[in-house]
């Protein structure tokens, strides 16, 4: 029976490097930064974070029933995916809109980390890891902009699970030389 399982990979505890380190770096960040809109690794959402949220939902569905040329209807199967995506996209550029085409850091900086953290939760985007590198970089903090850089190198071994099985070679290696690079920034 042992063999069988283990042909059958059952009981065998899945390789999630990425996923693994993102959340221990997320529960570093929000304990570090005394992150008040977390409780127990759970997020709450401010008002402009629902706003937010609830106008990407809006505007998709706007889109797709214009598509339809009527009211369109989600698969269940496919809308819990569908909405994970859309509240990681807003929620990252609501954070991203505050400081990514300044030269300041915005004082809320760490309500910005937290946006970014959410989005990451929400979907586990790379891109969301790489701008809090960013922002902790500006904010002061490379050794933590250097954790969370670390974090985006192991993203090859979860990007056949994000992208569902479509191959984005030359994407990944984008997001990974990205970190790459930031963290040679930070030596």
């Amino acid at each position: 029976m042992g063999l069988m399982r283990r042909i059958l990979g059952l009981g065998k505890k899945q390789e999630k490097p990425y996923v693994d380190a993102g959340i221990a770096v997320m529960h570093k960040l929000i304990t570090k930064f005394n992150l008040l809109d977390w409780k127990d690794l759970l997020p709450s959402y401010t008002e402009e974070e629902t706003e937010a949220i609830n106008e990407r939902w809006s505007r998709f569905q706007r889109m797709a029933n214009e598509a339809a040329g009527g009211d369109a209807k989600f698969h269940p199967e496919i809308l819990p995916d569908l909405q994970k995506m859309l509240v990681g996209e807003a929620l990252a550029q609501l954070a991203g809109d505050s400081w990514k085409f300044s030269d300041q850091l915005p004082t809320n900086w760490k309500g910005c980390v937290s946006t970014y953290l959410k989005a990451w939760a929400s979907h586990l985007d790379p891109l969301s890891l790489l701008d809090i590198g960013e922002l902790l970089t500006r904010a002061g903090y490379p050794i933590d902009a250097k954790e969370v850089f670390q974090v985006v190198l192991l993203f090859p071994t979860y990007a056949d699970t994000y992208y569902s099985g479509q191959q984005k070679l030359e994407l990944v290696k984008n997001i990974v030389d990205s970190a790459k690079e930031s963290i040679d920034d930070l030596n």
